[in-house]
């Protein structure tokens, strides 16, 4: 079996790479003292804003996780 390309292998572990980093983001985003620095804050248009910042670091991660498994067209005949 022959060896993928240089540029294709590369490009392999950029994808990894950033696929690594999501779950990391993901802690980050929803740890504690990052919560707890929402606690004192109102609301936004009625809702908690706890809430909205959970939902939408979840999306976020969500995106980023379609964003990122896509996989780039390749450049052969194929």
């Amino acid at each position: 079996m022959s060896q993928p390309p240089k540029s294709e292998q590369a490009t392999r572990r950029k994808r990894e790479d950033r696929a690594r980093a999501i779950p990391v983001l993901g802690v980050f985003l929803l740890a504690s003292p990052v919560m707890n620095a929402l606690t004192g804050l109102e609301a936004i248009a009625g809702v908690p804003v706890n809430y909205v910042y959970i939902f939408t670091s979840w999306a976020l991660l969500i995106l980023l996780t379609i964003r990122f498994s896509r996989t780039p067209p390749r450049s052969g005949g194929r």
